[in-house]
């Protein structure tokens, strides 16, 4: 059975939630939009005994946390009766589901405490939405695409205004050469997204410095830091700053959908 969830005391139930990586895009979301909102919806897969999956949808963007015991016959008839653009989840759970896979990404955790180096690069923790976006349409890559400006833009700034999310960027020359984002928060976690530096500013250092210094500043928070790499790209980079890989995630498209262009949207 599938239901949807509308109250925080519903979510709160779901306590194999609480320790999922992809946790807190679904809680940001919920904290930023409510549950019972025209933005975002919440639903729920349950057995006789237990839940056994979740899902939350933002903007036609789905994230599926799911248990071994989920019935993948009956959420595959209901994604596709939902409709969605994207879908994340682990890849346990995308080879049960019949969609396209478009993209593979790796889940790194940050497991051992931060200290940065002093670097005397200027930092920026109040960059406005409209600077992160020129900034990461600079540094898009091959297998990364950005959403359309208008919702993201409305997205991020309403999450940043509330404090539900964080940004910095590095700042040379009088303007940003980098950056570093949250994809959502929840009490003990965070995960990380959107870490970019321009084309002519790489091999300096800018990218370690922004990574450390957010993961610093999650870590005093009390919070586990994770991250979401493209399982083609910085595997090397990542790997230096003491991340370890933890398991594998797929970005899935509806059949039919994402063979023509084989890119994926940003999370």
């Amino acid at each position: 059975m599938i239901r949807h969830i509308e109250d925080a005391e519903s979510l709160e139930t779901l306590a194999f939630l609480q320790e999922d990586p992809l946790f807190p895009r679904l809680a940001v979301n919920a904290a930023a939009y409510g549950l019972s909102s025209l933005f975002f919806d919440l639903w729920v897969q349950q057995t006789e005994k237990e839940p056994v999956a979740v899902m939350g949808r933002l903007d036609g963007q789905m994230t599926l946390v799911a248990r071994d015991g989920f019935d993948a016959g009956e959420l595959a008839l209901f994604l596709q009766a939902a409709g969605f653009e994207t879908l994340l989840c682990k890849c346990a759970a995308a080879r049960r589901l019949p969609f396209f896979r478009a993209q593979t990404a790796v889940l790194l955790r940050r497991k051992k405490q931060v200290f940065p180096a002093e670097t005397g690069l200027a930092l920026d923790w109040a960059p406005s939405p409209r600077t992160l976006y020129a900034l990461l349409k600079t540094c898009t890559g091959a297998s990364i695409r950005l959403p359309p400006f208008d919702g993201w833009y409305v997205d991020v700034s309403h999450k940043l205004r509330r404090g539900l999310i964080r940004a910095v960027t590095a700042c040379e020359g009088g303007g940003p050469v980098g950056c570093a984002m949250t994809a959502g928060e929840s009490e003990g976690q965070a995960l990380l997204c959107a870490v970019a530096v321009v084309p002519e500013y790489r091999g300096r250092g800018y990218g370690r410095a922004l990574v450390d210094a957010m993961s610093e500043t999650l870590q005093k928070a009390g919070k586990q830091v994770f991250l979401l790499r493209d399982a083609s790209e910085n595997e090397a980079f990542y790997r230096s700053l003491g991340f370890e890989p933890l398991e594998e995630y797929a970005f899935l498209r509806p059949a039919g959908k994402g063979e023509a262009d084989g890119q994926q949207t940003a999370f």
